[in-house]
């Protein structure tokens, strides 16, 4: 070994020709192939910097291997080298019949190498081979009508590309590569064909659809034109390969059309953005307070398809991570109903390709001071544009006959598109009236608001003006059915839920809100989804505290509210029957499938989140804390941890006030489970001592239905948790030993199999290895018996570093490599991770390191996108046994 040469860091690229054994290539034809490709490569070369005669390289057949110079720039071979090879290509092709026409893929990597007198060697090399093998490289280029297809290792694209606009990085799409023995992350180009969507229906990165998440454009926009203009111009100004992102803030006042003009601009241009498009109402001036950063950035990841277990929790990671998954794409983002410009910046991309359009009543001063942002102020519809929208809504025919008191009504509106539309459906559906009618009636109303008005603010008071006016003129129970829903705290609510809240049929619920859609008083979203315009939420919970509507409100929050519990338990019941229940009366609501269950539970999910902060706010403190203690599965299986933290101080809150121990106890574990969950041991261990001091007392009264007795396990195995977190071993295995006793009381075979897991670890992180295993089989044994695929794919991984710890490594890879397994098996990505990890330690001991490089790389793939600071720690640990080939 000591003889070999050196190993020479080089950036490598690696050219092949497209179909050069196809049947209908004889010989003379792929040598024509041949030679016409050293004649363009050279052009190519020499046009883009790169001398050839310094450039290394070695023929491939139908296709040539190049190390370039480390004198050179490494950008070279992604910035001037793609145009030009993909013009000399095409200069080629036009002198070719058909079967010598030449379309190459190309692949770019860098790393160590050895060069010898038999060539050069390195397993860089190999990678740089995989990549340009890579199915969605292929795909890529078939579906393209191009010349070039273009794939770059992750490494080269973080280090290179991204840090040299002149690279184009938002023309790259991000794939995953899996060929023989390697599963990577690359990023694909189709230099000739920048935005051509990158087919690949083998990646799973590639293969995703984009997100189309825009909200309807609004039937009827009318105006704007210089407002759609200056959009117009500040996109095609744009130079989408090098530029920043670019942001544009449309402010102006409640109701003066802002989304409408945003919704109505990016549906005309969404074709722009082949990458998809991101909307978000971040609730700035809603009743309840704005969407939090986390929670919009949460959902952003998610609909980019991100997986649950690689979501941060904390705003820092949250948003280094969308600006990762948003990096080389193309994209318009929408961020709808902003109040500041600090509820903005972490939404923002950080690279370029993206537009990101903000609406807010806030002028944002310092998003455009900041930022850059290009600020758009809307004023009220001229009086030609609203009549024309009214003509559009109410009819023609009916505007033009009356031209004086159409005016007058457009004026009375304050020339505001939301009340304009309310105003207009309301003249269309009064077909026996005259506009003059109309006008006065609202006239009456506006000069009534004016007299209580506290502030000279004419578009406000007309606002109030035409709600009421609408209000007041709806049939009782449409009437009923909007004052009920000003009540619902939640972004939306479904007609099931709506129904609960008349205590009425889904039938007849719907009926009333088509009617309240049918007058502009309600918006349908989707199907069975309805929400209010944030102006009338409030004016509809306004008249819902009317004296004489309070005690009706009062009980259909009750209704509401239960119905939200009985529901989310059932869905409970599908995601945890290995749990016991929270203690209910009736179960009406029922589930057929897991699936459905969180389909349910994703549909509600904001709603569940408000509707535990008002059962607090009615003093209805038992379904405060109950209503957490049934989502705590759902809210930990998809990671939502913000809304499991908001929800369960709420029922601690909402049980200390009641001095209920039962809630108290299960609000404190499951507060301790999200600390050890976010590695914040001492917070841990402070919970979750609180509930086993609350728990205890009423596990030793006797007299429950076990429930008590299962928190109580739950809490004491998560303290064997914190306690080992905290390096407090012996502590850890007391209170595993306390859970386990407390487990077998009751029978729970899935709470006795986590504690002896437990027990396990921490007996192996102590050096007593034959103890470790012993705990860890029986926990094995039963994780099958419950069929916990999950848990025992990690179980097997505990097993297999204890005997690593005892020196059998045989015992210890065959344990990895099963747990491996499993892990892809049921898709646990941390999993993986570990346990790549693990076992490539395993095989570098055992002597096997070519095989232990091979799955520390995968594990770094993984652990790059999972936790970065384990990849930084795994990559100095390999370092340390032999110099990262990437």
């Amino acid at each position: 070994m000591g003889d070999l040469p050196a190993a020479l860091h080089r950036a490598i690229l690696a050219v092949d020709i497209e179909g050069f054994s196809a049947r209908d290539r004889t010989n003379p034809h792929q040598a024509t192939l041949r030679k016409g490709l050293y004649h363009v490569l050279k052009q190519a070369f020499s046009r883009s910097g790169l001398p050839w005669n310094r450039c290394y390289h070695e023929d491939r057949g139908d296709g040539v291997l190049f190390l370039i110079p480390p004198d050179l720039p490494k950008n070279l071979a992604v910035s001037r080298l793609p145009g030009e090879l993909s013009t000399a290509l095409r200069e080629h092709n036009e002198t070719q019949g058909e079967r010598t026409k030449i379309r190459v893929r190309v692949a770019v990597h860098a790393g160590e190498i050895v060069q010898d007198a038999h060539g050069v060697v390195g397993s860089a090399i190999n990678m740089t081979f995989r990549l340009l093998e890579a199915p969605a490289l292929k795909a890529a280029l078939a579906s393209s009508s191009g010349v070039l297809a273009h794939i770059v290792s992750e490494w080269f694209y973080e280090e290179v590309v991204r840090h040299h606009p002149e690279s184009a990085p938002a023309t790259y799409r991000r794939v995953e590569v899996k060929v023989k023995e390697t599963e990577t992350t690359a990023w694909i180009s189709l230099p000739d064909r920048p935005y051509a969507p990158v087919v690949s229906s083998v990646a799973p990165r590639a293969s995703q659809a984009a997100p189309m998440q825009l909200p309807a454009a609004i039937q009827g926009f009318v105006g704007r034109e210089p407002e759609l203009k200056e959009l117009d111009e500040l996109i095609d100004g744009q130079d989408v390969k090098h530029s920043t992102v670019i942001v544009s803030a449309i402010s102006g006042t409640a109701g003066i059309g802002k989304t409408a003009l945003a919704a109505y601009w990016s549906h005309e241009n969404a074709h722009r953005f082949p990458d998809g498009q991101l909307y978000v109402n971040l609730r700035g001036y809603d009743i309840e307070p704005p969407l939090s950063p986390e929670h919009a950035l949460d959902g952003f990841l998610r609909a980019l398809e991100v997986p649950s277990s690689k979501i941060p929790a904390d705003l820092t990671g949250l948003a280094t991570r969308f600006r990762s998954e948003v990096n080389g794409r193309r994209l318009l983002i929408l961020l709808d109903n902003a109040n500041a410009a600090d509820q903005v910046r972490p939404l923002l991309p950080g690279s370029p390709g993206c537009l990101v359009l903000v609406t807010s009543r806030n002028r944002l001063s310092g998003l455009v001071a900041r930022d850059g942002a290009h600020r758009i102020t809307l004023e009220s519809l001229s009086p030609e544009d609203s009549l024309e929208l009214l003509r559009r809504i109410a009819g023609a025919e009916r505007i033009d006959a009356e031209p004086e008191a159409a005016a007058d009504i457009a004026e009375k509106c304050a020339y505001l598109p939301l009340t304009l539309r309310i105003v207009a459906e309301r003249i269309a559906a009064s077909a026996y009236l005259t506009l003059a009618d109309l006008a006065g009636e609202l006239a009456e109303e506006h000069d009534r608001l004016n007299v209580l008005a506290t502030e000279d603010d004419d578009q406000s008071t007309a606002a109030r003006a035409v709600f009421s006016w609408s209000y007041q003129v709806l049939p009782p129970d449409v009437a009923r059915l909007f004052r009920l829903l000003g009540l619902h705290r939640g972004p939306d609510i479904g007609t099931a839920a709506a129904a609960v809240l008349l205590d009425a049929s889904e039938h007849r619920a719907r009926r009333l809100l088509h009617a309240l859609t049918n007058v502009h008083l309600l918006e349908e979203t989707a199907r069975d989804r309805y929400r209010f315009h944030d102006l009338l939420r409030v004016y509809a919970a306004e008249c819902a505290e009317e004296p004489a509507f309070r005690d009706d409100g009062t009980a259909a929050m009750r209704r509401l509210l239960t119905w939200y519990l009985v529901t989310a338990d059932a869905a409970d019941r599908m995601l945890a029957p290995h749990r016991r229940r929270v203690p209910l009366e009736g179960h009406d609501a029922t589930f057929d499938s897991s699936e459905e269950a969180l389909l349910w539970c994703e549909a509600e999910r904001l709603n569940l989140v408000a509707a535990a902060g008002q059962a607090g706010e009615y003093g209805m403190d038992a379904l405060g804390w109950q209503l957490p203690a049934v989502l705590g599965e759902f809210l930990y299986l998809r990671r939502y941890l913000a809304d499991w933290l908001t929800t369960h101080e709420i029922g601690l809150a909402c049980a200390r006030r009641l001095g209920d121990g039962l809630g108290i106890g299960w609000m404190l574990t499951n507060l301790g489970i999200l600390a050890v969950e976010l590695r914040q041991f001492d917070r841990a261990v402070d919970h979750l001592e609180g509930a086993r001091a609350v728990l205890s007392p009423l596990v030793a009264e006797g007299g429950h239905d076990g429930t008590p007795t299962h928190v109580l396990g739950v809490a004491l195995t998560c303290l064997g948790l914190a306690f080992a977190g905290l390096r407090r071993l012996d502590r850890a295995i007391d209170r595993h030993q306390q859970a386990l006793a407390v487990h077998r009381a009751i029978a729970n075979r899935w709470g006795e199999a986590w504690s002896l897991s437990g027990m396990g670890a921490a007996n192996a992180e102590l050096g007593q290895f034959e103890e470790a295993i012993t705990y860890q089989r029986q926990a094995l044994a039963l994780h099958q018996e419950v069929g916990n695929r999950w848990r025992e794919g990690s179980t097997l991984t505990y097993i297999g570093v204890a005997y690593a710890g005892l020196g059998r490594f045989d015992a210890a890879i065959e344990c990895q490599r099963e747990a491996l397994a499993i892990h892809r098996e049921v898709g646990n990505q941390w999993g993986q991770a570990w346990t790549l990890r693990d076992l490539g330690e395993a095989l570098h001991a055992a002597g096997q390191a070519d095989s232990a490089y091979v799955a520390w790389h995968q594990a770094l793939v993984l652990f790059d996108e999972l936790d970065p600071a384990q990849a930084a720690a795994l990559r100095a640990q390999v370092k340390s046994t032999r110099p990262d080939p990437a």
